[in-house]
């Protein structure tokens, strides 16, 4: 006789789903979400993402693929209709919060506006859970911008997590640039890797 997995209903009545799925996407000083956690909640069903341009959809998405593709793999601004506009969305600008462009009378290049300064923190962090199991998992990504540098850490947690609970006061990018896990200098919340 086969092995089957037995679907009891969750409290709510919903028939668990397998495997790990998408519950939250929290985004701190990523692009033009600004010294706020903005937050997608996707609860681990299909998720459609509409809005006017420029309301955050790609914005999102590519938070998303930061912390899940290696980034010399990213390709960010598939929905960019306008060719010469592809190349206009990188992990920089995003840190940096880049939202306007600005031409110079001296020069013919346009200069980039952006919301924050170098070395400002921008969090990504993702809860999948699990609901026949009952666990979460959480994978966070802390990046910054010093000296025209992007710089990074990871940390993963066998729990639900949140910026505004567990990371929102890591410290100064400073301390965060010359850490190493175990260190003692910045304290992770969950296991840094």
């Amino acid at each position: 006789m086969p092995n089957r997995e037995l679907d009891f209903p969750l409290p709510n009545g919903r028939t668990p789903l397998p495997g790990f799925r998408l519950r939250r996407l929290e985004m701190l000083n990523w692009g033009t979400f600004h010294e706020k956690v903005a937050v997608l909640v996707a609860d681990g069903r299909w998720t459609l993402l509409v809005g006017e341009n420029g309301s955050g959809k790609s914005t999102a998405v590519d938070a998303l693929r930061t912390l899940l593709v290696p980034p010399r793999l990213l390709n960010y601004n598939d929905a960019s209709a306008d060719q010469k506009r592809r190349g206009d969305r990188t992990r920089r600008t995003y840190i940096r919060g880049a939202w306007a462009t600005t031409s110079q009378e001296e020069s013919a290049k346009a200069r980039l506006e952006y919301l924050r300064p170098e070395g400002v923190q921008s969090i990504l962090l993702a809860v999948f859970a699990n609901e026949h199991r009952g666990e979460a998992l959480t994978l966070a990504q802390v990046l910054w911008e010093l000296n025209e540098k992007v710089d990074e850490r990871f940390a993963i947690a066998r729990a639900d997590k949140t910026i505004k609970d567990h990371l929102a006061n890591l410290g100064q990018t400073r301390e965060l640039s010359t850490s190493k896990v175990g260190d003692g200098k910045v304290r992770f919340p969950f296991h840094a890797v």
